[in-house]
């Protein structure tokens, strides 16, 4: 059985391989998802989705999301995932706040399955 944590705002997931081969995967999940992703490390950056400039002018009815991502060494040679909520939505009022969660959710289930299917997930 996997154990991965999601808390409010956070996922975190251990996974079998290198940092750099992991983080590639998370990468490739996060943009297949329909995110924007740039690298600030070998091993993390940022993800954003929607537009910024809509959403500054329309507000909830022009979202936009970013997370934190970073891949590092773990214990007993594995390696720990985590995506970190950058906003909470809380000014788009309760449908804001909602949406920004099934945003970060749907990322996190990306990321989880793409390590699942690749059968990196560390029990």
């Amino acid at each position: 059985m996997t154990f991965a944590v999601v808390t409010d705002g956070a996922f975190d997931v251990r996974a079998t391989g290198s940092p750099e081969s992991v983080a590639d995967l998370v990468e490739l999940s996060l943009r297949r998802s329909g995110w924007r992703v740039q690298r600030e490390t070998p091993c993390g950056g940022t993800a954003r989705a929607g537009n910024r400039a809509a959403h500054l002018v329309a507000g909830g009815l022009a979202p936009s999301h970013a997370l934190d991502w970073r891949v590092e060494p773990g214990p007993d040679a594995t390696v720990r995932v985590a995506l970190i909520r950058r906003s909470d939505g809380r000014f788009g009022g309760l449908l804001g706040r909602h949406r920004v969660r099934r945003r970060f959710d749907d990322a996190a289930d990306a990321v989880r399955a793409m390590l699942d299917e690749r059968g990196l997930l560390a029990a």
